[in-house]
């Protein structure tokens, strides 16, 4: 299995956490110079390259958090144990059955889509616009 998903969004987190904490460090010192007056235009300029990182980092994050959930989904749930396997349907045991008995009718029960065009409620060969 490829696991490429994960090391690149611990790669990306790590990388954007670090900026966000020299962000907020700088963050400190500008405030500090401006309390001083004193120049801090360059710790500017540089927190603005930082801050475009940060963004580039989130959305590069996004993208690959994106491909790990579609990778998680297609990952098929395993059955417990205990579950019988079988060769076929035929195989398969019946445990228990929700809802009680299940109704008996005295004629052939229709799918809803043919109940539906019969009493005139679904049109299957209309147009679509």
């Amino acid at each position: 299995m490829n696991y490429w998903p994960l090391t690149k969004t611990a790669q990306y987190f790590n990388g954007c956490r670090k900026l966000k904490a020299e962000r907020n460090r700088v963050s400190d010192e500008v405030a500090q110079l401006k309390r001083e007056r004193k120049d801090a235009d360059d710790l500017i300029d540089r927190m603005r390259i930082v801050s475009q990182q940060i963004k580039d980092f989130d959305n590069e994050l996004r993208e690959v958090d994106a491909k790990m959930q579609d990778s998680l989904l297609r990952i098929p749930n395993l059955p417990h144990q205990s579950v019988h396997v079988g060769e076929s349907e035929a195989d398969n045991k019946e445990i228990r059955r929700w809802g009680g008995e299940q109704t008996q009718f005295g004629f052939e029960p229709l799918a809803h889509w043919e109940l539906g065009v019969n009493l005139n409620i679904l049109d299957l060969n209309g147009r679509v616009k």
